[in-house]
């Protein structure tokens, strides 16, 4: 990639407003927002290194979201007021984080785990991509709720079939988790 990449805001005649560079050519902002915390006006972005776009790990498919990467909370004075990751060993996604009304945060990420396909016909030295669903208490930093795909959706429904880990470093991406957002209570009886 050529010349210098962060997240930038222009006006309305395409000047810039504020730019915030970003340290390495392989880092990557997505999902740059505006959003409300605790009632103000506040700045939200993931950041981290994509695989096969400007990084070459060998050890994961193009697309695959390499360790490391972030969420951040920027304030109305551009300062940075909140760092977040995924819990659980988990990977921060570059598809959502969405603030809650409660001033907890929803969120996807994504993690490699280790599996024999062969029973779904892909390689037996290969790895789900295992997406999740979290939401973080802000504050704290407590999860307060945990989703993960394998638990709950048989990779057997995928359209996606194994044998395509074959050709992502016998990753198997077979459902590819990429929004959430606040919903309603929901009551049992």
């Amino acid at each position: 990639m050529v010349g210098q990449t962060g997240a930038l805001i222009i006006d309305q005649a395409v000047n810039p407003v504020w730019f915030r560079p970003l340290d390495s050519r392989f880092t990557q902002n997505t999902d740059f927002r505006v959003q409300s915390y605790k009632g103000e006006p506040v700045l939200t972005m993931w950041q981290g290194t994509i695989s096969g776009t400007q990084s070459a790990d060998p050890n994961l498919p193009a697309g695959d979201l390499e360790p490391g990467a972030f969420f951040q909370i920027i304030n109305q004075n551009y300062k940075v007021i909140k760092k977040l990751t995924a819990k659980k060993g988990f990977t921060s996604d570059v598809h959502e984080f969405t603030i809650t009304k409660q001033d907890t945060v929803l969120f996807t990420a994504v993690k490699q785990v280790l599996a024999d396909l062969t029973l779904y016909g892909g390689p037996a030295d290969g790895y789900f991509d295992n997406y999740s669903i979290q939401e973080v208490d802000l504050e704290t930093g407590e999860l307060l709720f945990f989703w993960g795909v394998l638990a709950h959706v048989d990779p057997e429904d995928s359209m996606l079939p194994a044998s395509s880990a074959a050709s992502s470093h016998n990753i198997w991406d077979c459902f590819h988790v990429n929004s959430v957002e606040e919903g309603g209570t929901i009551h049992f009886s």
